[in-house]
């Protein structure tokens, strides 16, 4: 039996491609300091013919990686293995993205509670790998997803108060992964938690300086912000508590959804959400 394939599943296969494509190339391109398609090919020539690797087309000559940089044409299983020939991490950053941005982004929900660190130790982005793997063996799944939520959102709301540029990539990936599990679960039943702070959350790391300066080296800032938009208008418009919690009257039009989705600060301000966390270290003028 043949399963066929619907043409908007093509269209987001073929979009992910793209982004991941992008992504890849531009990350390695930075690695080697080599950020042009040209200057990139020229490079990747050289080594594959120093490596005694290169027996095919020149690169640099055909500009077969022009399109690819710029996210026109998704890389072919060749080219990646190609690419895998100098760059063993290659395939692996392609599929699931650098530090997990992908498997944050269009992963299983299974596989999204091992990206959520905050629940373990608030300074988990901060750690090392060792120091992390300690931490996770003490004291694995310290929280559940609602106070995970909670955590998250306070920690957050801190470090943008306290004008904290440095914020890890660490912490845009578990507000994806965070936000990703919150709409997986109340597709399935009702928690404890409003949800609005997942959004906020998610908002504020990828308006944060460095963060939003690592997606543009990617090259996928505007993919990813567009792509979230898009995600929050679907949630708003199809779960009414979540809509209503978030202060739209429920079936939200497109651009009411979209609105809110652009800037849901405008909405919830932090001096609010202080007030609904409810922090025992928090003052109340906060």
């Amino acid at each position: 039996m043949t399963v066929k394939t619907s043409s908007s599943d093509k269209e987001t296969r073929l979009f992910r491609n793209r982004l991941r494509t992008k992504a890849l190339l531009n990350e390695l391109s930075l690695r080697v300091g080599m950020p042009f398609a040209d200057t990139f090919a020229k490079w990747f020539d050289q080594e594959m013919i120093t490596k005694g690797l290169y027996n095919r087309a020149n690169t640099a000559e055909s500009n077969r990686w022009a399109g690819s940089f710029k996210g026109r044409t998704a890389l072919q299983n060749e080219q990646l293995d190609l690419l895998h020939e100098l760059f063993s991490d290659a395939q692996d950053l392609y599929h699931n993205g650098p530090s997990n941005l992908w498997e944050a982004l269009w992963g299983e929900p299974d596989q999204l509670w091992k990206l959520c660190k905050t629940r373990v130790d608030a300074n988990a982005h901060f750690m090392d790998d060792k120091s992390w793997n300690e931490a996770l063996s003490k004291h694995d799944n310290q929280y559940d997803i609602c106070e995970a939520l909670r955590v998250f959102e306070g920690e957050i709301m801190l470090a943008t108060e306290t004008d904290f540029h440095d914020l890890p990539f660490g912490c845009f990936i578990e507000a994806v992964a965070l936000y990703r599990l919150h709409t997986h679960a109340i597709s399935l039943f009702k928690i404890n938690s409003d949800g609005i702070g997942a959004y906020r959350s998610l908002f504020q790391c990828i308006s944060n300086g460095d963060i939003k300066i690592r997606l543009l080296l990617l090259g996928v800032y505007l993919d990813i912000k567009n792509e979230l938009i898009r995600m929050e208008t679907i949630k708003l418009q199809s779960y009414p508590d979540y809509c209503e919690k978030a202060g739209l009257r429920y079936p939200p039009s497109d651009d009411a959804a979209r609105k809110y989705a652009s800037d849901p600060l405008a909405i919830h301000p932090n001096s609010k959400r202080w007030d609904d966390l409810k922090f025992d270290w928090v003052s109340s003028d906060a």
